[in-house]
């Protein structure tokens, strides 16, 4: 699969034909029953981009975000509402490795192209049912739509047949990439530089557990390059960039809550399956803790540990132990987030926010310390590269944000005492006058 990525990279753009032609497609070419119109016939080559993450952290060994198992075309008539599959295709090897395909239609055909990459045929089936119109509402398990080695993504495109042409497709993975390359160690006060200090561990936290393959899909035309795919368009002001710095991109997967449920239709089975919103959840949680509940290759994804010496990073003994570890490793995750709570990590209790988090884990002389980087909409098909973290001070003991300590005011005044003088008070009962205490 690695020859279509090369492929995508070096063609040589193809000049796009000004005029239909009346011959039967080529080999490489599919001419399906559609439009009817006059004779002449017009061909439209399809060019699948795949840009983004052109770069790799160290240790990603077999893991190629590039690589191409499958593509799915389905084709849908525009003016539709709640449209039907009208074709679907399934490219061959012979189509992967070149990175194109052709379809040819009469003049006047009109049709909407939706394109996945690395779906399981599940999904394809929930597609041809006709569930497109209605993917707001249908979430799938992340561990559905990545399996660990392939990654999912997605393309649209809508095609006129008034001539021959090349229609350029970008692909777009749904998962962003944040790349680890080191941890250093440099605290502000400098006897904690021979304190006993170990990085426990790095996890992506508060992390979209489920993806949706399009957005407030009502037609067909509405499928399109930079909308309905990725979630909403988005934007934001300089004060609250997004994560890395960015100031406009797509929401991604936006669940209400970050510790509820999807609640998805399933073909299949005809029956609602329930699924958590997120996974590795700290928002909200105790003090000392960082839950991780992502498994298999979505745990590998999200998560990595050390043990004793593997991460020790100051010594009380060794005055020339490195301060440096280094850690070349790349995490994954789903585009989006729940957005409860207040924009910032400096929080009370009450108001943190339930973003997905990066953060580092220590162990200092036997007490855990944590130091969660906000991922303000993290977004989908960006690599993240963070070449160093540098430890400067005490961290939190909270794994999702650092505590904001409330000062309080208080004017107090002393009051001399009011003296009250009773003379006597009759406690009792009398039949005669019933007074007193009864």
């Amino acid at each position: 699969m690695r020859k279509f990525v090369q492929t995508l990279c070096f063609l040589a753009f193809l000049a796009a034909g000004v005029s239909c032609n009346k011959e039967a497609p080529g080999l490489a070419g599919k001419e399906i029953a559609g439009h009817a119109g006059n004779d002449e016939m017009c061909t439209a080559t399809f060019r699948l981009n795949l840009d983004g993450m052109r770069t790799k952290a160290a240790n990603t060994g077999s893991v190629d975000e590039s690589a191409i198992r499958r593509i799915d075309v389905f084709e849908y008539d525009p003016f539709k509402t709640a449209p039907a599959v009208r074709t679907h295709l399934v490219l061959t090897d012979e189509e992967l490795a070149a990175g194109e395909f052709h379809l040819q239609y009469s003049s006047g055909a009109y049709y909407t192209y939706f394109i996945i990459a690395n779906s399981s045929q599940a999904i394809v089936n929930d597609i041809l049912a006709g569930r497109v119109s209605y993917m707001s509402n249908v979430f799938y398990p992340w561990s559905e739509v990545y399996d660990g080695t392939y990654f999912p993504m997605s393309g649209a495109c809508t095609v006129s047949y008034n001539a021959d042409q090349t229609v350029e497709v970008d692909l777009r993975r749904f998962m962003f990439r944040v790349d680890v390359g080191e941890i250093k160690v440099d605290f502000d006060e400098a006897s904690w530089m021979n304190k006993d200090v170990f990085v426990k561990a790095i996890a992506l936290t508060n992390v979209v557990n489920g993806w949706s393959y399009a957005y407030n899909l009502n037609y067909a035309s509405q499928l399109t390059q930079t909308g309905y795919l990725y979630g909403a368009s988005i934007s934001t002001e300089e004060d609250m960039p997004f994560f890395g710095g960015l100031l406009s991109g797509f929401a991604g997967s936006v669940p209400r809550e970050c510790k509820g449920n999807f609640n998805t239709y399933r073909t299949a089975t005809e029956q609602y399956e329930r699924f958590p919103y997120c996974l590795n959840i700290n928002y909200k949680v105790d003090a000392g803790t960082m839950p991780i509940t992502a498994t298999g290759a979505l745990l590998d994804a999200t998560y990595q540990s050390y043990t004793g010496e593997a991460g020790r990073v100051c010594s009380s003994t060794n005055p020339s132990q490195s301060h440096t570890l280094t850690v070349n490793k790349s995490f994954y995750a789903l585009a989006g987030g729940s957005t409860e709570g207040e924009y910032g990590l400096l929080q009370t209790r009450a108001n943190q926010n339930s973003y997905p988090k990066l953060v580092v884990e220590l162990e200092i002389d036997g007490v855990t310390h944590y130091y969660p980087i906000q991922m303000y909409y993290p977004q989908s098909n960006t690599v993240y590269q963070v070449n160093r973290i540098t430890i400067k001070s005490a961290g939190s003991e909270f794994s999702n944000f650092f505590e904001k300590l409330v000062k309080l005011e208080m004017d107090i005044s002393v009051l001399d005492w009011n003296e009250v003088t009773i003379n006597n008070v009759d406690c009792g009962y009398t039949d005669e006058h019933h007074t007193g205490i009864y």
